[in-house]
């Protein structure tokens, strides 16, 4: 299910790399790119992490793609901005 947030909000990819024994490959060049017209903001302390802002009602798809030894390989993930997402529920008793 995609990551759900309020428009205004920022929802955060990270890029797990693995070596085909499914070693975390901390070192792996990751480059994030995305469906909208804002370009994902790559954490600079953290590589394989990325922040997109939904600036209106859209839906974000965000690719991050790895040179492999056969070519780039790639991942994908999906974040939902909408309106009117509940932020907490308060229930009262008479």
């Amino acid at each position: 299910m995609p990551t759900q947030k309020p428009v205004g909000g920022v929802a955060t990819f990270v890029a797990e790399v693995r070596n085909k024994d499914l070693v975390l490959l901390p070192d792996a060049q990751v480059a994030f790119t995305d469906d909208s017209a804002d370009a994902p903001v790559v954490d600079p302390a953290n590589p394989h992490t990325a922040t997109v802002t939904g600036s209106s009602v859209e839906t974000v798809t965000v690719t991050a793609t790895v040179q492999g030894a056969d070519g780039p390989i790639s991942a994908t993930d999906v974040a939902v901005f909408v309106d009117n997402v509940p932020a907490s529920v308060t229930l009262v008793a008479s």
